[in-house]
C-alpha cells in the first residue's frame, strides 16, 4: 500500500455527522486534508471557483457527498459536477443515511463512484472509514485534473 496525502472534500450540513467523518479520518494512516462545507452550494462555488472561493487553488481528490443538503442538494450537486469534463473525473462518494433503492439508483444514474451508508456507531463509523482510506487513497490512482 501507499503512503500519500490526500484532499477530501466533505459536504455535510450536520455538524455531528461531519466531525465523525473528522475523527474517524484522523484514526488514519494516511495524511488526510478534510475541507468540511456545509451545503451545495457552497461545495459548487468551492469545486468552480465563484464567489468567496474565487482565488481557491485546491481541488479535491475524493467529494464525500450527503444527499440531502440545503439551498442545493446532493443530487444537484452531483449533477453538475459530473456533467463538467473538467471535474467529472473526480471520485464522489455519497455518504447517507438513507438506505432508499431509489436514492442509491439514482446516485449512480448521476454519476456517484460508490454509496456509503452512514453507520450507527462510532466504532461502524471508524472501520468503514478504514476501509474507505485504505482502498481510496491506499489502492486508488487518481486523474492529474487539467483545471
Amino acid at each position: 500500500m501507499k503512503k500519500r496525502n490526500a484532499v477530501i472534500l466533505l459536504i455535510e450540513d450536520d455538524i455531528a455527522h461531519a466531525e465523525i467523518v473528522k475523527r474517524s479520518l484522523e484514526a488514519s494512516e494516511f495524511k488526510i486534508e478534510l475541507i468540511h462545507l456545509f451545503d451545495g452550494k457552497e461545495g459548487l462555488d468551492f469545486i468552480f471557483k465563484a464567489g468567496k472561493y474565487s482565488a481557491n487553488n485546491i481541488q479535491p481528490d475524493i467529494i464525500l457527498l450527503d444527499i440531502r443538503l440545503p439551498r442545493i442538494n446532493g443530487f444537484e450537486f452531483l449533477q453538475k459536477i459530473k456533467n463538467d469534463e473538467a471535474f467529472k473525473v473526480i471520485p464522489v462518494v455519497i455518504l447517507s443515511t438513507s438506505s432508499n433503492q431509489t436514492d442509491i439508483d439514482r446516485a449512480f444514474e448521476l454519476g456517484a463512484n460508490s454509496y456509503l451508508i452512514k453507520p450507527l456507531s462510532f466504532d461502524r463509523y471508524k472501520e468503514m472509514f478504514g476501509n474507505f482510506t485504505d482502498y481510496w487513497i491506499g489502492e486508488n490512482f487518481f486523474p492529474q485534473l487539467q483545471v
